[in-house]
C-alpha cells in the first residue's frame, strides 16, 4: 500500500481545503501554483481537452490580428450560432450558444424546476447538484463489477416505472468513460412520450469511434436536447464556450432569460474558424491523432501494477486504487508535477477512483513512467 511522508501530506491536507472551496470541481492550476509556488505543473491531466486540436488554433490566433475582437463587442448569441448552423448543418433557430457546456447544465436544469429527472449516477455532478435542490430527482445507478455499464433493457424499464418528466444522458459518461451506441440511445428516446423530455450530454462524443452522435436526430424534434462542449475536443477550455441543439420553443424561452451577449470575442474569432475548409481538416486530423494516442496510453496504463484502468470511450480513464485515492494524487501532483481528478466526491461512485486525461504522447508517457516509479517504489519499500 502506497503512504504519504510528512510533506506530501501536509501538501494533501492543503488541497482538500482548496477542494472544499471549489465544490465538486477541481481548483484551478493558477489556484494551485499560487498555493504551491515550489510545485512544478508538468502536465494538466486532470482538465479534459485535446492539445492537437489546441495546436491548430493557437497557431491561427497567434498569427491573427485580435484588436477589434477584443475591443469591440461580441456578436450576440444568434450570430454566433449561425456560425456553429454551417458547421454542423442544423438549423439556427434550434441552436444556443452557451458560456461552456456548464452554461447551458445549469440554464436546463434550472428551467425544469419542480419536475421528475432521472440522472444516472456516478456521472457529471453539475446535473444532480442543481437538480436536487429544484425539483425530484430519481437515480440510476451504474454498478462497478459491470465497469459502469448501462443495462439498456434494465434502464428503459426503469425510466417507465419513475415516469419522469426529464431524463438526462450523459454519453460518453463523465467519470466512467462509458458509451451507449448511438441505436441504443435512439431506443431510450423512442421507448419516451412526446411529453417527456431526453437530454443527451454529448461533450466527450468525438473521442468514441465511428459515429454515434444523434444531434442531427435533434432537428425538428420537440423533445429532445444535445448539448455538446467544444471545449474539449477543440482544446480551448479558456474561451468558455458550449452549445445546444433543442427545441425552437426552449431555445426562445431560455434566450430571453440572459444569453443575448453571453460569449467574448475570441470565441467568436474560433468559430468563424469552422467553415474553413483547411481548419476543419487539420481538426480531423488532430481528432484522429488524439484518439490513436488515447488507444495507446490505455494500453500503457493496463501494464501498471497497483491500478484497475476501466476502458473509456472519452478522453480520460477513470482508475481504481487499493489505497485512498488522494495518496496516488498527491505523489503524482506533489512529486511529478502531474495534475489527476479525485473522485471520491462522486455520488455513485464507491471506492478508491481518480480520473486521468490523455494526452500528447509526450505528456503520457511522464504519466506511465511516473506511475511505475512511483509503484515500484512501493515494492522497494
Amino acid at each position: 500500500m502506497l503512504t504519504l511522508n510528512e510533506k506530501e501530506s501536509v501538501f494533501y491536507e492543503r488541497f482538500l481545503q482548496l477542494k472544499a472551496e471549489a465544490g465538486n470541481h477541481s481548483p484551478s492550476i493558477f489556484k494551485l501554483l499560487a498555493e504551491f509556488p515550489e510545485m512544478s505543473m508538468k502536465v494538466d491531466a486532470c482538465f479534459l481537452c485535446n492539445p492537437y486540436a489546441f495546436n491548430n488554433f493557437y497557431e491561427r490566433l497567434t498569427s491573427t490580428e485580435l484588436e477589434s475582437y477584443v475591443k469591440f463587442y461580441p456578436p450576440q448569441n444568434e450570430e454566433i450560432a449561425e456560425h456553429i448552423s454551417k458547421f454542423t448543418n442544423v438549423p439556427v433557430n434550434q441552436i444556443l450558444i452557451g458560456n461552456g457546456a456548464i452554461q447551458l447544465i445549469e440554464a436546463l436544469m434550472t428551467k425544469f424546476e419542480g419536475c421528475n429527472i432521472c440522472i444516472n449516477l456516478p456521472t457529471f455532478s453539475t446535473y444532480y447538484e442543481i437538480a436536487e435542490k429544484l425539483s425530484t430527482c430519481h437515480f440510476y445507478s451504474l454498478m462497478r463489477d459491470e465497469n459502469f455499464q448501462l443495462d439498456l433493457g434494465d434502464y428503459i424499464s426503469w425510466i417507465a416505472e419513475v415516469n419522469p418528466d426529464v431524463v438526462v444522458l450523459v454519453n460518453p459518461n463523465n467519470p466512467t468513460g462509458t458509451l451507449l451506441p448511438k441505436d441504443d440511445v435512439l431506443r431510450v428516446w423512442k421507448s419516451l412520450r412526446k411529453d417527456q423530455i431526453l437530454i443527451v450530454d454529448e461533450s466527450f462524443i468525438h473521442f468514441a469511434p465511428g459515429e454515434e452522435s444523434i444531434e442531427k436526430d435533434a432537428i425538428g424534434a420537440d423533445n429532445l436536447v444535445i448539448i455538446r462542449s467544444l471545449s474539449k475536443d477543440f482544446g480551448i477550455a479558456g474561451l468558455r464556450l458550449g452549445y445546444s441543439i433543442l427545441p425552437t420553443w426552449m431555445r426562445e424561452d431560455l434566450l430571453s432569460t440572459g444569453f443575448l451577449w453571453n460569449s467574448n470575442g475570441l470565441a467568436y474569432f474560433f468559430v468563424t474558424l469552422l467553415s474553413d475548409p483547411a481548419f476543419q481538416k487539420q481538426y480531423k486530423r488532430s481528432r484522429e491523432k488524439y484518439n490513436q494516442e488515447r488507444d495507446l496510453f490505455y494500453e500503457e496504463l493496463q501494464t501498471i501494477d497497483g491500478v484497475k484502468v476501466y476502458p473509456s470511450f472519452a478522453n480520460f480513464f477513470m482508475i481504481e486504487t487499493e489505497e485512498e485515492p488522494g495518496v496516488l494524487f498527491s505523489k503524482l501532483l506533489y512529486n511529478w508535477g502531474i495534475y489527476s481528478r479525485i473522485l471520491n466526491d462522486k455520488a455513485g461512485l464507491h471506492g478508491n477512483f481518480l480520473r486521468i486525461a490523455s494526452k500528447d504522447r509526450r505528456e503520457n508517457q511522464k504519466i506511465i513512467n511516473a506511475l511505475k516509479k512511483i509503484y515500484n517504489e512501493q515494492k522497494l519499500g
